[in-house]
């Protein structure tokens, strides 16, 4: 990224990393209010950008291979179903901040999958505003950015997300988890304490939109839910209340409302679990989340679903579900790190024959969120 923008545009530009993120436990709670446990990852899109004198920005994408031009004080900016509507909703929402705003020219590269349940969409919000707050001098903090990000992502993408995927991003930690509370945004950090365990995700390669797949109606039914019962959030709902008045409300959406609240208990029950370093407890808590998005909450595929069946059979894997928004992207698995040879081999053999295609692997680490990176 650094070495074309010098080649494209001469000077010396600011140089920033804003990784993806896993999300161990805690699926579809954030915007329920509820809990997660996510870890920022050293994935992610390094972006390079500095003020420009000409009329209008200069937006380059090293991965698309596309250059957009766009003027960032232009009020009446349009989504148009593209990778840079991400910028775009960014950009309204820094007007607000900044009336007139000079100039930016960018290039952008990533090393994150996109569609694979990782948050590049996330990645890319955190490192335009973190950017353009860092160029402008504004002053704000994670959380204004985290906040803004989603406004961005919300109103002019379309995808009703909650908060977790850019505060993750953005406050992310090395060799740590964050454990969430999406209602009243305290966090703790939790060191990941199995060594000689790797968490890795397996790619099924099948890609989803979120904004036209049907994740925004699961965050409509559990909003309906949760006004039946007189409540704000699922999150001020519990089992007893809901399972006693189950009858006046669709089968459908009672079943949603339920796995939201047993995935709550999970992060809590996950987070213990790794305190007292009890490994099979942690990966027994993921291998019910999974059946759970499966079969309750409904965002799961065949792909996903044979993944995780066939990685939970291998002697390696304590646990294993899919992650992100479903209906595609990765699995995520908790296995030995002297099994992972073997375990690519025979995973990826059991799912060439299946799909006839290739899965990928991807090997995290837990890394620091979005940040500056210094000039060598």
């Amino acid at each position: 990224v650094k070495a074309q923008y010098k080649r494209t545009f001469g000077d010396r530009p600011l140089l920033v990393f804003s990784p993806g993120r896993i999300n161990l436990i805690g699926e579809h709670t954030d915007y329920n209010n509820g809990f997660v446990m996510p870890a920022a990852i050293d994935k992610g899109i390094a972006m390079a950008l500095s003020v420009s004198k000409e009329s209008n920005s200069t937006i380059i994408s090293k991965n698309f291979k596309e250059t957009i031009e766009l003027d960032i004080n232009d009020k009446k900016l349009e989504s148009n179903n593209h990778w840079s509507d991400y910028i775009r909703g960014v950009v309204l929402e820094f007007q607000k901040l900044v009336p007139v705003m000079p100039q930016i020219k960018a290039v952008i590269g990533s090393d994150l999958p996109i569609g694979a349940g990782m948050s590049s969409s996330a990645a890319i919000l955190n490192a335009i505003s973190f950017g353009l707050n860092l160029l402008f001098d504004l002053g704000l903090d994670k959380l204004e950015l985290a906040r803004l990000g989603r406004k961005a992502e919300n109103k002019f993408v379309g995808v009703q997300s909650g908060l977790m995927d850019q505060f993750t991003g953005l406050f992310g930690k090395k060799e740590h988890l964050i454990i969430l509370d999406c209602q009243s945004l305290d966090y703790k950090f939790i060191k990941w304490p199995f060594n000689g365990y790797s968490l890795i995700l397996v790619d099924s390669m099948v890609r989803r939109d979120l904004k036209n797949s049907s994740f925004n109606q699961r965050k409509q039914n559990c909003s309906e839910v949760a006004g039946h019962f007189g409540k704000n959030s699922l999150r001020d709902l519990d089992m007893i209340q809901l399972d006693k008045r189950k009858n006046e409300i669709k089968e459908e959406k009672y079943r949603q409302a339920r796995f939201v609240l047993n995935e709550n208990q999970r992060v809590h029950d996950a987070s213990k679990a790794i305190i007292n370093a009890e490994m099979d407890t942690l990966g027994q808590l993921m291998i019910d989340s999974h059946h759970g998005l499966k079969n309750e909450y409904e965002v799961s595929c065949d792909q996903l679903d044979f993944l995780v069946e066939s990685l939970i059979k291998h002697k390696g894997v304590k646990g294993a579900r899919m992650m992100g928004g479903g209906f595609g992207g990765c699995t995520i698995n908790l296995i030995k790190e002297d099994e992972i040879p073997g375990f690519q081999i025979e995973i990826q053999n059991k799912y060439q024959r299946r799909f006839g295609k290739t899965c990928h692997f991807y090997d995290v680490n837990l890394s620091d969120g979005t940040h500056q990176i210094i000039h060598s």
